[in-house]
């Protein structure tokens, strides 16, 4: 299952960059996410381990996650894997309308076993619910990078 979402901010890029790849940061805008450890760092970024708990739905879950593309002020990719699932996330910045900044979000999802199953069935539903969270996580974002910006 692939989702896209995208906004535009109001923000340079480095804070938005900030915003997206730092694991505290980004524990501050994605709501499921509750924690955010490092495991490894790796120079250059590439390759660093970390793991993250989520709460959702009233249940915690952990994934491990690990930096597939690290592109200073442009992009952020990450393997998550979990004992249900796995998503590639990437998050890439570029310039659109004066000051402001396009932030895409693409996520690919692959489940396993039961939720496989379960999402063959569910597709539609289970698409809407991770694009309306995405969406609302990407406007907490946006929210938190303006603030900042204005702030300086």
């Amino acid at each position: 299952m692939r989702i896209v979402t995208e906004i535009e901010i109001a923000a340079p890029t480095a804070l938005i960059f900030k915003w997206i790849s730092d694991g505290d940061h980004v524990c501050r805008w994605v709501e499921a996410l509750k924690a955010e450890k490092l495991v490894e760092a790796v120079d250059g970024r590439v390759g660093t381990t970390f793991k993250r708990l989520y709460r959702e739905d009233g249940k915690s879950f952990e994934m491990d996650g690990e930096v597939l593309a690290w592109e200073q002020d442009q992009r952020v990719a990450v393997l998550l894997r979990g004992e249900r699932f796995e998503m590639e996330l990437e998050m890439t910045i570029e310039p659109c309308d004066g000051l402001n900044r396009r932030v895409t979000r693409v996520a690919e999802v692959r489940m396993f076993g039961l939720a496989g199953v379960m999402g063959g069935l569910l597709g539609g539903a289970m698409r809407r619910k991770a694009t309306a969270q995405a969406e609302a996580d990407l406007r907490r974002l946006q929210a938190l990078c303006e603030a900042e910006a204005v702030a300086r």
